[in-house]
């Protein structure tokens, strides 16, 4: 479970937009997510249109915080609710 935990994709093009996600594997999880964007059917339309609009960006993916599965969702709310990631829904 190394891999586990909250993970944070930047932009290359445009570093203050970010993603925020968890994964149990971070290499597996994250290449789901390039794979629904490049057939155009990501359920985040922002980072959607993101890469509609610049196809050639890329992403960093970083590990903010190592966690287990059964604590994903409070830690991921957390993270989000603090950094305010640009292509995550909004949260109150």
């Amino acid at each position: 479970m190394e891999n586990s935990g909250i993970y944070i994709a930047k932009s290359v093009h445009e570093p203050e937009k970010a993603f925020i996600f968890s994964a149990v594997d971070k290499d597996l999880c994250w290449n789901r997510h390039l794979e629904s964007l490049l057939k155009g059917k990501h359920f985040v339309k922002k980072l959607q249109e993101h890469v509609k609009k610049d196809p050639e960006d890329e992403f960093t993916v970083e590990l903010l915080w190592p966690c287990q599965k059964a604590d994903f969702l409070r830690f991921q709310n957390h993270f989000i609710k603090r950094l305010k990631p640009f292509f995550n829904p909004k949260h109150k």
